[in-house]
């Protein structure tokens, strides 16, 4: 080897070595919280939402006087002079999204098994840590089967969802934890027709492997400020086995295993939903020809249409309805509040709309398909179904 050669390799290799010294360093920062050199405003509605879940967790004795100074300082993420740690910005800050533009959570549905268009539904969530765990959890559950039983004493009728909220919470939860801060990814969140997959930047500690996912393990919290945040706020167990309640609860209903694939740069984990009652969602969403319900007199349905948010758009196809006409089409109460947030937010993604949008209340109030709506149901409905 010449040594020109040789000194190039040199500075190759050293040149490296300061690339990874200096992510290294920024991954310290993020973990170890590092104090931030800008001043952040806390937003009050933040610090007493968390201080109500505290109380109701019981993991910590929290007084009636606390404020946002005490928790703060409870979290050592504040110093003297009044800057917020990098934790306490993506807890409580009023736009921590200024600092970490990636700590962004990205939501997604899919009507196949691949990811195909068109989206039936992309949100993009933004806030703190736990204004987007909640968002990105009820994104999820409003977009997959809900049984609803027979009615009970008092006219409640018990439900049932497809997949366990608590095993989907964990796994979000889990996402929005122990991601890499340092890295410019974002956590996603993509739900299929077969099955929920929730991506997030970061990989497992070193020298573990998903084996060790299945069972009770050790802690190792990548972010410890936030990591002692949700746990006393209800979120997380110190324990070490949110990963292995996952796999129990999908299990105890009936589901498929579910599976964690880490890799040298994410780390994703995969619930399946139950494959004897979804296939692929194009095959699933033809009407039937009997009644929907005996208060609408019309001959459609939905009943291959798996989730309630599915049926409903199958439901608009044809013509302009009011809402009990949609809640006996999908199989729930005209008063549910499962059926007010599920109408909010096909609204708010576009695929329907009110006939009467300045007065939402109106006894007179209609629902129908935008031409969003139509191109999103008509490339997921075989034409024949349609005519």
């Amino acid at each position: 080897m010449v040594k020109g050669e040789m000194k190039l390799k040199i500075f190759i290799s050293s040149v490296q070595k300061e690339f990874a010294e200096e992510r290294r360093l920024l991954a310290d920062y993020i973990r170890k919280d590092a104090l931030l050199g800008v001043f952040f405003d806390v937003d009050d509605k933040k610090i007493a939402e968390f201080l109500k879940r505290a109380r109701a967790a019981k993991k910590l004795t929290v007084p009636a006087e606390a404020d946002a100074q005490w928790i703060l300082d409870k979290l050592d993420a504040i110093s003297s002079d009044g800057r917020l740690s990098n934790a306490a910005v993506l807890l409580f800050a009023k736009e921590p999204q200024r600092k970490f533009i990636a700590s962004e959570v990205k939501c997604l549905q899919y009507w196949g098994r691949e990811v195909e268009r068109p989206i039936p539904s992309y949100k993009i969530l933004h806030g703190g840590l736990i204004d987007m765990i909640e968002e990105a959890l009820a994104f999820v559950m409003s977009r997959i089967d809900h049984e609803v039983g027979e009615p009970l004493r008092g006219g409640i009728a018990p439900g049932h969802d497809e997949l366990p909220e608590l095993a989907v919470r964990e796994a979000i939860v889990n996402a929005v934890c122990h991601r890499d801060y340092a890295d410019n990814g974002s956590v996603q969140i993509m739900l299929f027709s077969d099955r929920l997959e929730i991506l997030n930047p970061g990989t497992l500690p070193k020298g573990w492997t998903a084996e060790r996912l299945f069972r009770t393990h050790d802690s190792k919290a990548r972010n410890l400020t936030i990591a002692q945040a949700l746990n006393w706020a209800g979120y997380v167990e110190k324990s070490g086995n949110g990963t292995e309640s996952i796999v129990r609860r999908c299990l105890d209903a009936g589901l498929p295993k579910p599976e964690y694939h880490p890799d040298n740069v994410d780390f994703k984990a995969v619930i399946w939903r139950n494959p004897a009652r979804l296939g692929a969602v194009g095959a699933q969403l033809g009407r039937s020809q009997g009644a929907v319900g005996a208060q609408s007199g019309r001959s459609q349905g939905a009943v291959g249409a798996k989730s309630p948010r599915e049926k409903c758009l199958v439901l608009l196809v044809e013509s302009e309805l009011k809402r009990k006409e949609i809640a006996d089409g999908v199989g729930m109460p005209s008063r549910s509040g499962y059926l007010s947030r599920l109408l909010a937010e096909l609204v708010g993604d576009g695929l329907i709309e009110r006939t009467i949008p300045d007065k939402p209340n109106s006894s007179q109030q209609r629902y129908r398909l935008t031409e969003k709506g139509r191109t999103v149901v008509g490339s997921c409905i075989p034409h024949n179904d349609l005519s």
